[in-house]
């Protein structure tokens, strides 16, 4: 029952990175505000205009061409701006150099630092962006957005970096007015990720705290139990998450099986009729029937069989229907089933045992004597067999001779 340990695939949506792109221009963090010249009014200018109507080409030949004659007065803007028209053309190897160009001249511009970290992240660097984002925040002197750090955690996440991301999503989570649940579980997958189970819980209680009725954190919590070996409370957990969420067949059957392995029959029975309700097959009856017997309803389990007979009878199905009768000590329905197993199949000595057995139980003491000897010969049962005739042969010569001298002998 060892369980996979959990590693789900987390990424943020890309349009997300892509909103944070598009952000309003940069101011430099490191300098005073200054009047700009006529050159750098004029790229700015002509470059936005072309990049609101979408001539990226144009706008970066006019961004180069400044850069190109007036790097010393070139503001963190142009180096924004330049990656963007590269960013918007979906070529994020050259919107990443654009920014970092820009960066090396203002390496304290938070708006560089989120755009190229939305770049790396999209280019799949994911160490590199998450750095960025981190930068991004700490560079934020009014209003820093805490979400950086949330895209932070997720780039580290990304890169299988969970000693960072897990650093980062704590300090997120520790710093927020508001957390949100998406912030929590990334955190818990940390953990996961981490295997430290404990921290994982602690981290997703306060998700079912908040929303019991979440049925993916309940799943998640099976799964934390799971790789503990705590096979019960995930069997719990995962009962709740399938009542809330209308789980589909299979799950269902899935959650039986566990519960089979927990051997609790009953809760196993319960799942599979959840799960398929009136449609079972022949297979889940019979499955029913075994579940409803190893708990001892033989009555309901004679039900379930009876139902799987009457869609596809087969000779093992009345081997079981026979035999529940007899736990249940039905010893005249047993008789009739076995009898029933052996018109199927004369061969099964098991089924003549059984069938003196239950004879015996019934005072047919000449049926007895004949099944027993049908089973007499039997390399499996030969041995009971023989042992039941000899005592049945035994009685019976007790009770003629009982008979002959008048004498009135009771065979029990």
């Amino acid at each position: 029952m060892k369980q996979n340990k959990i590693m789900p695939a987390w990424a943020l949506m890309i349009a997300l990175f892509v909103a944070a792109a598009l952000m309003p221009a940069p101011a430099d963090a490191a300098e005073k505000p200054r009047r700009l010249s006529p050159a750098t009014r004029s790229a700015l200018v002509k470059s936005q205009e072309a990049l609101d109507q979408e001539q990226y080409q144009k706008a970066r030949e006019i961004l180069s061409a400044y850069l190109k004659d007036h790097a010393q007065e070139a503001r963190a803007e142009v180096y924004w701006l330049l990656g963007n028209t590269w960013f918007l053309q979906d070529n994020l190897d050259q919107a990443c150099t654009s920014y970092r160009r820009g960066l090396t001249c203002f390496p304290k511009n938070a708006s560089l630092h989120q755009n190229y970290a939305v770049a790396c992240y999209l280019n799949r660097d994911f160490g590199a962006a998450g750095d960025h984002f981190v930068k991004a925040f700490e560079l934020e002197s009014e209003n820093p957005d805490i979400s950086l750090l949330f895209k932070a955690g997720s780039s580290y996440y990304n890169a299988e970096n969970f000693s960072r991301a897990k650093q980062t999503l704590s300090r997120l989570i520790g710093s927020a007015a508001e957390v949100k649940p998406e912030w929590r579980k990334l955190l818990v997958h940390t953990h996961v990720s981490l295997e430290d189970w404990d921290a994982a819980e602690t981290a997703l209680t306060p998700l079912l705290e908040s929303d019991r009725d979440n049925p993916d954190y309940w799943k998640l919590l099976a799964k934390l139990h799971l790789n503990r070996d705590d096979y019960k409370s995930a069997a719990t957990a995962l009962t709740v998450a399938y009542e809330i969420d209308s789980a589909k067949p299979q799950s269902w059957d899935n959650l039986a099986e566990m519960y089979f392995y927990l051997n609790a029959p009953l809760k196993a029975a319960r799942c599979i009729e959840k799960g398929y309700g009136d449609s079972l097959s022949p297979a889940q009856y019979e499955k029913l029937a075994r579940a409803y017997a190893r708990a001892l309803r033989y009555a309901t389990a004679v039900t379930y069989i009876d139902k799987a007979i009457d869609k596809e009878p087969t000779t093992g199905r009345y081997k079981m229907r026979a035999d529940f009768y007899y736990r249940n000590r039905q010893f005249q329905k047993a008789l009739d089933s076995f009898e029933t197993v052996i018109r199927h199949d004369p061969e099964d000595d098991r089924a003549h045992l059984m069938m003196g057995f239950c004879a015996m139980e019934l005072d047919k003491w000449d049926l007895a004597q004949r099944a027993f000897s049908g089973a007499s010969k039997s390399g499996a049962y030969g041995f009971w067999a023989k042992s039941a005739l000899a005592l049945v042969d035994d009685l019976i010569d007790a009770k003629k001779a009982a008979q002959q001298s008048g004498i009135k002998l009771s065979m029990r």
